[in-house]
C-alpha cells in the first residue's frame, strides 16, 4: 500500500511541477545548477502532440529547458523513467467548493493530477441566502463551516484567506438562482420572481 501511495504521490508531484508548463517554457540565460531536473519522463505538453522522452529543468517557478540534459546539475533530481510528466488536468464538473473550506489541501484532486476545477453546474456556491442554506445547514454544521458570504466575490475572498492549491472557476448555477428566489418548491415562478 505504501509503495502504491509513494508512486501516486510521485506522479502527482511530477504533474504539479509541470502543471504550469504551457506559458512557462523559456530558454535559460543563467548558468549553473538548476533547482530541479525531472529526468527521463514521458513528456506530454498538452498540445495534442505525441509524448517525447526527455528531461525538464526548473529554476524558481519556471521551466527553463526541455530536452536531453545529461550532465546538467540540479539541487533536486526526480527520476521519472517510466512515468508521464504532463500539465495538470482540468475537472470540468468538480464540486469542491465547500470541501476546500474544510480541508484546503485538495489531496484527492492533486493525487489524480487535477490542478484546475470548474464548479457550479446546477447548484453553485453563490448566491447564498436563507433559502439556499436551509438544506445545506446540517452538512455545514457537521463540518463546522459557516457560510459568511452571499456572492461569488465573497466566497472567493473567503477562499483566498485559507488558500488552495487548485485553480478554481465556477458557473452560477440556474438551480442555485431559482432556490435563492423561491426556495425548494415545485411550482413555476411568478412573473416578479422570474424577473
Amino acid at each position: 500500500m505504501r509503495k502504491m501511495f509513494n508512486k501516486v504521490t510521485r506522479i502527482a508531484a511530477l504533474l504539479l511541477i509541470a502543471s504550469c508548463a504551457g506559458s512557462l517554457f523559456a530558454q535559460s540565460t543563467q548558468s549553473g545548477a538548476y533547482d530541479v531536473i525531472i529526468r527521463g519522463g514521458r513528456i506530454i505538453d498538452g498540445s495534442g502532440n505525441p509524448w517525447v522522452s526527455g528531461d525538464i529543468a526548473i529554476r524558481g517557478e519556471r521551466i527553463v529547458k526541455i530536452g536531453n540534459l545529461e550532465g546538467s546539475k540540479a539541487n533536486h533530481v526526480i527520476d521519472a523513467r517510466g512515468l508521464v510528466v504532463a500539465p495538470g488536468f482540468i475537472d470540468m464538473l468538480g464540486q469542491s467548493e465547500t470541501a476546500l473550506l474544510i480541508d484546503n489541501r485538495s489531496i484527492s484532486k492533486l493525487s489524480q493530477g487535477i490542478t484546475t476545477e470548474i464548479t457550479g453546474e446546477g447548484a453553485s456556491v453563490a448566491p447564498q441566502d436563507a433559502l439556499t442554506l436551509a438544506q445545506l445547514q446540517p452538512e455545514l454544521d457537521r463540518y463546522h463551516v459557516k457560510v459568511d458570504w452571499t456572492t461569488l466575490d465573497g466566497y472567493f475572498s473567503r477562499l483566498a484567506k485559507t488558500g488552495t492549491p487548485l485553480n478554481l472557476g465556477t458557473y452560477v448555477g440556474a438551480a442555485q438562482v431559482r432556490e435563492a428566489v423561491i426556495g425548494d418548491v415545485d411550482r413555476a415562478p411568478t412573473d416578479d420572481e422570474l424577473e
